[in-house]
C-alpha cells in the first residue's frame, strides 16, 4: 500500500469516527445534562483504568499501578 494511500485511508477513518460521534451526540435520547453527566463519568473511569494500567519507567526502574510516580 502507498504511503499517500495508507495517510488518505487513516484520514477516511478519523474524519468518519468524528462524523459519527456528531451523529449519535445529535440523536441521542437523553438530555444534554445527563448526557454530559453520563460522558464525564465515563472519562474519569477510563482515566483510573488508565492510571492502574500505566506502567512507568525511569532510570531502569519500572512501576506498575496508581501509585507510580
Amino acid at each position: 500500500m502507498k504511503m499517500c494511500s495508507l495517510f488518505a485511508f487513516t484520514g477516511g477513518i478519523i474524519v468518519g469516527g468524528v462524523v459519527g460521534g456528531v451523529v449519535a451526540l445529535m440523536f441521542a435520547p437523553k438530555k444534554g445534562e445527563e448526557l454530559r453527566k453520563d460522558i464525564m463519568d465515563r472519562i474519569i473511569d477510563v482515566e483510573k483504568q488508565l492510571a492502574e494500567n500505566t506502567v512507568v519507567c525511569h532510570e531502569g526502574h519500572c512501576k506498575r499501578g496508581e501509585n507510580v510516580g
